[in-house]
């Protein structure tokens, strides 16, 4: 992440991982860059969520609502 996104990262010994470093220049404005499909994987997920719409109430809703909440955060 440090080289191909220049991301403000650095190993951290005590926590024995990376982290975040908060006193390197721009750090507070750094973010991670979006999330891209191709049409291939947009198509799949419309249908996805049509299908799930449609489902109605039944036994599985309770297992599908989480799914359907996911594909909603993605608009």
């Amino acid at each position: 992440m440090k080289d191909r996104l220049n991301a403000p990262i650095t190993w951290d010994r005590s926590l024995r991982g990376y982290r975040f470093e908060q006193s390197m220049p721009n750090a507070s404005k750094y973010s991670l860059p979006g999330l891209w499909f191709n049409s291939q994987e947009i198509f799949a997920l419309l249908t996805m969520h049509q299908l799930l719409s449609n489902l109605g109430n039944g036994l599985i809703t309770p297992h599908i609502k989480p799914l359907l909440a996911r594909l909603n955060a993605l608009k």
